[in-house]
């Protein structure tokens, strides 16, 4: 599977081998840290989805498509999210659009602000 589509999805760089769908590990040659990682075509729209506590709240354990602040499409997966967006008129393309998980918000324990979560 290293380097190759599978089910649909884009090719992945030298290196990467897709273990399950939306899951990779990376293996190559240069270390992990090392990387580069580009910034999100959209970055503005991806820092504000991942820490937006309502679409957390909205939207717990979904991918959200997200441009100028407003989400476009909601699922379970990238491409969930995608088909989801594509069906609204005036939908942006997809790549002006920012795929965001929403597993959780940074710091957030379950609690509102201020509280201590329960251990």
């Amino acid at each position: 599977m290293s380097g190759g589509a599978t089910n649909g999805s884009p090719k992945l760089p030298p290196g990467f081998e897709e273990l399950i769908p939306g899951a990779v590990a990376y293996q190559g040659p240069i270390p992990f840290d090392d990387l580069p990682f580009p910034e999100p075509a959209n970055a503005e729209d991806y820092d504000w989805a991942l820490n937006s506590r309502e679409l957390h709240r909205r939207y717990p354990r979904m991918v959200v498509a997200v441009h100028r602040r407003q989400v476009w499409g909601v699922g379970r997966d990238y491409q969930a999210a995608w088909e989801d967006a594509r069906k609204k008129s005036e939908c942006p393309a997809e790549r002006n659009l920012a795929f965001v998980a929403l597993w959780g918000v940074p710091g957030d324990c379950g609690g509102e602000a201020g509280e201590s979560p329960d251990v």
